[in-house]
């Protein structure tokens, strides 16, 4: 599946999650007439049941994946919430294990959505820096005049040149390379590399920025820098491991779920257990497992 059928899938379960949380409100709300809690909670079940099959795969497989590597992230937290919401609500359902009361299948369902919405958010972030470097590609020249000692020119692919060749720009042309002005004098379009609006009048002894423009004048340039050496070059670099590096503020965010979550889950198993052997009621617990 490509990314861009990917996405599609993802989305579609977005809108779905977001949908099942609507309707679990308004069975929870709504009365319906001919209808008892009975086949309601069987309907709720069966939005559950789709929803984490469905929308909620994603979570549990790096859920999986986390606690494989002996590592707790927010996943393997949600999961159990999830998990510990819809098996109590089956228990009810069909008084497995004494369980009875009020079933929590909406607690699956809207904590899928909220999560799914997040994840959204952040992928569209991440789509938006995407196109910010593939844009940043495009400004790449692909072709150069090169001249020779003699001082005859030669059409040739940008990626040939290195340093020290020297290169002829017309007005209108992308400086190939990062450079030296030999000869001439021009105004040059800085704006998509500096973020500069106006053009920039340069002249003999001047540096230029390769990828950007020459508006006016000819310039005759002597390489100083090509390749992953240019500005451009270092600038996509530092995107593409911006985008895939994480924030400060996640890998601790990492670092403390690592401890949180084992020490949450601690907590609710005791918990668990100590009202069931004790009170023979496990209802009280339900807030810490998120319900």
């Amino acid at each position: 599946m490509d990314q861009s059928s990917k996405g599609s899938v993802q989305i579609a379960w977005l809108i779905y999650s977001i949908a099942a949380s609507i309707v679990m409100m308004v069975i929870m709300y709504v009365p319906f007439p001919g209808l008892d809690n009975k086949h309601l909670s069987f309907l709720q079940m069966g939005i559950a049941t789709i929803t984490i099959l469905g929308s909620g795969m994603d979570f549990f497989i790096s859920a999986y994946k986390s606690i494989k590597n002996l590592f707790a992230n927010m996943d393997v937290l949600v999961s159990i919430g999830v998990f510990s919401a819809f098996l109590y609500s089956v228990f009810a359902v069909f008084g497995i294990f004494g369980a009875s009361g009020h079933a929590f299948f909406e607690t699956s369902v809207m904590l899928i959505a909220f999560i799914r919405i997040g994840k959204y958010l952040e992928e569209r972030a991440k789509g938006r820096a995407g196109k910010a470097l593939q844009k940043l590609i495009t400004l790449q020249a692909d072709k150069a005049h090169l001249l020779s000692p003699e001082g005859k020119e030669t059409k040739v692919n940008a990626s040939i040149l290195k340093v020290g060749d020297t290169v002829i720009v017309r007005p209108g042309e992308i400086i190939p390379v990062d450079g030296e002005i030999t000869e001439g004098t021009a105004t040059i379009d800085e704006s998509m590399v500096t973020g500069e609006s106006m053009p920039v009048v340069k002249k003999k002894g001047d540096s230029v920025i390769g990828s950007t423009i020459n508006k006016t004048g000819v310039l005759i340039i002597k390489t100083l820098r090509v390749g992953e050496e240019t500005v451009l070059s270092q600038i996509i670099t530092m995107v593409e491991d911006a985008q895939m590096d994480k924030a400060p503020i996640q890998r601790f965010a990492d670092k403390v779920s690592n401890v949180f979550v084992p020490i949450v889950v601690a907590i609710s198993i005791i918990t668990f257990f100590c009202w069931y052997l004790i009170f023979y009621d496990v209802t009280p617990t339900l807030p810490l497992y998120g319900l």
